[in-house]
């Protein structure tokens, strides 16, 4: 579309879309008022600053306010982002960092809590035994996870509650469950080269009451 006299005609859109005085059109005498004037009657003006700069227009503006996300959302978004990446890794780290230390002193507090669980639903004891290389449930019970083997170099040791500090070899030892839901109070040396793990277990409920790891 162009504006202007005689031979001169001027693109409207120079003004439309600039919204600044067009050197050009000054050439040809339009003087700010004339060409804010053309453009209305031509209908241009409106339309092309409406959809090209969106400032004038508040109807507009309130339309864009609307179709994205406010800041505080973003934040929201972010915040349970990086809880859910968090929980992720530390559940990654807590499968993947056990050692080898570590691994028999998890195993047997998952056979106390199997074994006290046990003896009070059926009614009858049951023993974790322990040998030299390894511990399981007496008879066979517990099924194919009823019997863990201790790494290599590995010696095992057990101190009862009223028994002192006395430190004593944990081969040949039987533990009884009863089914009250209560066992003898004991506590629990994991001796390694690369480390060595405490535990002492609660007697009523057959739960770890104290722990305490030293890893080289």
């Amino acid at each position: 579309m162009t504006l202007g006299t005689g031979s001169n005609p001027v693109d409207a859109r120079r003004f439309a879309v600039s919204g600044v005085c067009d050197p050009g059109a000054e050439a040809l005498g339009f003087s700010q008022g004339r060409r804010w004037h053309r453009c209305q009657h031509v209908g241009f003006w409106a339309s092309t600053q409406r959809y090209v700069s969106g400032v004038t227009d508040p109807s507009y503006s309130r339309r864009r306010g609307h179709a994205g996300f406010t800041l505080l959302e973003m934040i929201v978004v972010i915040a349970l982002m990086v809880i859910i990446a968090a929980m992720a890794t530390l559940s990654f780290v807590g499968l993947e960092g056990e050692s080898e230390v570590e691994k028999p002193g998890n195993e047997l507090a998952r056979m106390v809590k199997q074994a006290n669980r046990a003896a009070v639903v059926q009614g009858r004891p049951f023993v974790i035994a322990f040998e030299k290389d390894g511990f399981g449930f007496l008879d066979g019970g517990g099924g194919a996870d009823g019997h863990v083997t201790t790494p290599k170099g590995m010696k095992v040791s057990f101190q009862r509650w009223n028994g002192g500090k006395k430190w004593n070899s944990a081969e040949g030892l039987n533990w009884t469950f009863y089914p009250s839901g209560i066992c003898d109070a004991l506590r629990f040396k994991f001796e390694h080269p690369d480390g060595m793990v405490e535990m002492a277990f609660n007697p009523l409920t057959g739960s770890v009451s104290e722990e305490a790891a030293y890893l080289r």
